[in-house]
């Protein structure tokens, strides 16, 4: 099946929530669980309309009607770190494997290169979570830091959180 790639727009904030709740529920590599995730439509919607008005943006990938994938990019509003954005991404467990999350995110790089004053991209990734790894640095993102034991799993396991960036000029390096 086809895959189409767009900005999200208030609309899609039904299918959004549908989507993150069951993201949660299938991912040991998300922040919240799905227990911890209640929003109502109209929360979805500020939150959408809220993330433009500070600069970021969301993109949506979808397989027909589906929506399978997501990226969403926040923009630092301090003045010290507005040069810096950072993001989150998620992809459905059966659609990963296919490119989806590589395309979302080379949207995302371009999409940054493009915005006035953004030099640098900056991503947690909890240590488990081998293939996420792979990706961020074979697209050019470089660990900077380790929270040693920051995630705490239900049956006592524990993940390190790393931090990675890009810098997305090329005259700028780590």
């Amino acid at each position: 099946m086809r895959t189409m790639i767009r900005f999200a727009t208030q609309a899609d904030a039904f299918k959004m929530t549908r989507y993150i709740k069951k993201i949660l529920g299938e991912t040991p590599y998300m922040i919240s669980e799905a227990g911890e995730y209640r929003p109502s439509i109209e929360d979805e919607e500020y939150w959408i309309k809220q993330t433009y008005q500070d600069g970021g943006m969301i993109l949506l990938a979808f397989a027909g009607r589906s929506l399978i994938g997501m990226l969403s990019v926040n923009r630092h509003k301090r003045n010290r770190r507005s040069h810096v954005c950072s993001f989150g991404i998620s992809v459905k467990n059966s659609f990963q494997g296919h490119g989806i999350g590589k395309e979302l995110m080379r949207r995302m790089i371009e999409w940054c290169k493009a915005e006035q004053g953004l030099e640098k991209i900056t991503l947690e990734v909890f240590s488990n979570n081998d293939k996420a790894i792979r990706l961020y640095e074979a697209l050019g993102f470089k660990e900077e830091g380790r929270m040693c034991r920051e995630i705490r799993y239900a049956d006592g396991e524990y993940a390190d959180m790393i931090t990675m960036a890009l810098f997305i000029h090329n005259d700028e390096s780590t």
